[in-house]
Order: structure tokens, then C-alpha cells, then sequence
């Protein structure tokens, strides 16, 4: 054969080894973009739903705190409006001396100012 059908058929085969893997390639990204659609889709419907939900719920709250301020308000619920007659103060208790360990010691003088309980 002469050399230029030689190249011609070399051509040929390399040109359709190019079109496959531009075929491949294209249904590659078709598939992964057809995925993609379908789990933002998914993932969209879930937001939604759930904003729905907050919807649902704020508006539940809402109603439950109007109802039971309605209910506080009534003569027979037996709750009294807070006055500054009415306040309760309680007196801290008074510091308990109890025992110490040398461990407890180093502990209250290493962070002095950080709270030792509630």
C-alpha cells in the first residue's frame, strides 16, 4: 500500500479511538449532571418540608404562648401580677467552713477568680 493510504487509515482508526472516548466522556458528565439535578432535587424538597415544619412550629408556639399569657390573665387561675410588694428576696446562705485537702488549696489558689460551683 502506499504510504499516504497508510496515514489515511492510521488517521482513520485514531480519529474513531478520539470519538469514542469523547463519546464516553460526554455520557460521563450527562450522567453525573442528570445525578446531580436529581439529588438537588431531593435535597430541595427536604429544605422545604422543613421549612414548612419551622413555619408549623412557630406558629404553634406563638399560639400556645398567647394561650397560656390568655389563661394568666383570668381571675380563677390564681396567679397574682408581680408587684415590688409581693417580691420575694432570699438571703445568701452563709460560707461554709469545711475541710480542706492541700490538692482543694492548691486548686482555689491557682484559678482564684473561676467559679468553684453553681
Amino acid at each position: 500500500m502506499p504510504l499516504w493510504i497508510r496515514f489515511l487509515v492510521q488517521l482513520h482508526r485514531g480519529s474513531l479511538v478520539v470519538t469514542f472516548i469523547l463519546v464516553i466522556t460526554a455520557l460521563a458528565v450527562y450522567g453525573s449532571t442528570v445525578y446531580t439535578q436529581q439529588l438537588w432535587s431531593k435535597e430541595y424538597r427536604k429544605l422545604k418540608t422543613l421549612t414548612r415544619n419551622e413555619r408549623e412550629i412557630a406558629a404553634t408556639t406563638a399560639s400556645l404562648e398567647n394561650q397560656l399569657a390568655l389563661s394568666a390573665e383570668r381571675p380563677e387561675s390564681g396567679l397574682v401580677p408581680q408587684t415590688p410588694s409581693n417580691t420575694i428576696f432570699l438571703q445568701p446562705a452563709p460560707q461554709r467552713q469545711g475541710s480542706t485537702t492541700s490538692s482543694n488549696v492548691q486548686t482555689v489558689e491557682a484559678a482564684p477568680n473561676t467559679p468553684l460551683g453553681y
